[in-house]
């Protein structure tokens, strides 16, 4: 069975999210911090907010790390 191993990119510059990975023994692959407005929509709750965000620096960051 072959299998693929997963790679980890953090998509922020923020050094404090690189040293939280590290006090649990996670090293990333890359550091590619993702350019996405992180302006609140209006009315939106701080749960959708977060869960936005997630989701587009995700889907930027993916396309330029295939795999």
């Amino acid at each position: 069975m072959n299998v693929t191993p997963q790679r980890l990119v953090l998509a922020s510059a923020s050094p404090r999210r690189l040293d939280l990975l590290a006090q649990i023994g996670l090293c990333p692959d890359a550091v590619d911090p993702a350019e996405l407005d992180e302006t609140p929509l209006a009315g939106e709750t701080p749960a959708h907010h977060a869960a936005r965000l997630a989701e587009g620096k995700a889907a930027l960051v993916a396309g330029r790390h295939p795999g």
